[in-house]
């Protein structure tokens, strides 16, 4: 009996998804970095500061000190732009 020919390309689609036309975007978060989301807190603000970067990411805001645990892949799409960028 003889296995199927599946190519390598077919395979790796079922494991990895692209978002952005087949480009696969990562995003180096480290602590103290500050960030603008897209929507603003209920106190006002628009500026967090990450405060912890693992599985899920830690964020401050600015403003009211209120602290969030966001997962990595929302914490991505909810971040419109780094204002400034923490210590390596």
């Amino acid at each position: 009996m003889a296995i199927p020919y599946i190519p390598l390309k077919l395979i790796l689609s079922y494991f990895i998804i692209p978002r952005h036309k087949g480009k696969i975007h990562y995003m180096e978060i480290k602590p103290g970095d500050i960030v603008r989301l897209k929507k603003k807190h209920p106190c006002g603000s628009y500026e967090w500061e990450v405060v912890r970067v693992g599985a899920d990411i830690g964020i401050k805001c600015l403003k009211c000190r209120h602290r969030v645990l966001l997962e990595r892949s929302v914490f991505t799409r909810r971040v419109k732009e780094f204002i400034s960028r923490g210590q390596p």
